[in-house]
């Protein structure tokens, strides 16, 4: 009992055994058990926990199982303990959970407990700090002018939408709170998180012309800054009557917000039709 408590001794300070984790294409520097906000590759967000997987002293009895239990933030309910699981091979630094299942717009504490080889339990380590399971919605990009929107004419009755990805603003007090990781696809950007944009048409009227639904992505301030962003332009085509004004609606949303603010434009009618490619906005 005391000597399994004692390995516990990574969770309880700083002062212990310290490693690197790579979740997505982040690496943080964890010391004791740390957790972070995740965004899976469907857009969905979870926990995701980590710490050392050797605890700072060696011991005769290896570790070998852990479990975990998380909670509502701040309150008096009680823990939802998961079913305890092997950790990783020896040679792994660091040993991760993911937590999934947890309600949008909530805050939670998580607390890890280990086994080690003879089946005894070491106590629970004291919880995190209270992540909230949410993230603020894209908005136009703050550096373009219209968030980069153009309209350009491909034909009589057609013309092409062109503009920057949609941002998701730095949380306030970012510094003092978990950390956000992406568990991308291949191939997509260290900072873009998969996004659905909404273009809306609507005629001087105000009538909605048409709709366009378009799966793109959208890059996240705390997660890398322009330099880090793939220079990749978002397009798509939209039929059109010639000769006919119409205004020009696109907005984004993550799988699990609301839209966002929108970036508009407008075409006149007297610059219908023109050469293709030219740019009207």
């Amino acid at each position: 009992g005391s000597q399994i408590n004692s390995q516990m001794g990574c969770f309880t300070s700083n002062s212990g055994s310290c490693s690197e984790i790579s979740v997505g294409c982040r690496s943080m520097r964890i010391c004791g058990l740390g957790v972070a906000l995740a965004v899976g590759a469907d857009g969905l967000l979870f926990a995701q926990l980590a710490w050392p997987r050797h605890p700072p002293e060696c011991s005769v009895a290896p570790l070998q199982r852990y479990q975990v239990r998380y909670r509502f933030a701040a309150s008096d309910m009680a823990w939802q303990v998961l079913p305890s699981t092997d950790l990783p091979n020896n040679d792994v630094l660091t040993a991760q959970s993911q937590v999934r299942g947890l309600v949008l717009g909530s805050q939670y504490e998580f607390s890890v407990r280990l086994r080690n080889i003879s089946g005894r339990w070491s106590a629970w380590c004291p919880p995190t700090a209270p992540l909230l399971l949410d993230l603020d919605v894209p908005a136009p990009a703050r550096s373009l002018e219209n968030g980069g929107l153009s309209v350009v004419s491909e034909s009589n009755h057609a013309v092409k939408l062109t503009w920057w990805p949609f941002v998701i603003p730095s949380r306030d007090g970012k510094a003092s709170l978990p950390p956000i990781v992406v568990s991308s696809a291949s191939g997509s950007s260290h900072s873009s998180l998969p996004a659905e944009y909404q273009i809306t048409v609507t005629s001087d009227e105000g009538n909605i012309v048409a709709v366009v639904q378009q799966q793109a992505h959208a890059f996240h301030e705390e997660l890398g800054d322009d330099d880090d962003m793939e220079c990749t332009w978002l397009q798509t085509s939209v039929p059109m009557e010639p000769h006919r004004s119409c205004n020009f609606e696109v907005r984004a949303r993550l799988r699990f917000t609301d839209w966002g603010p929108a970036v508009a434009s407008r075409m006149p009618p007297r610059l219908l039709p023109i050469a293709a490619g030219a740019p009207l906005v």
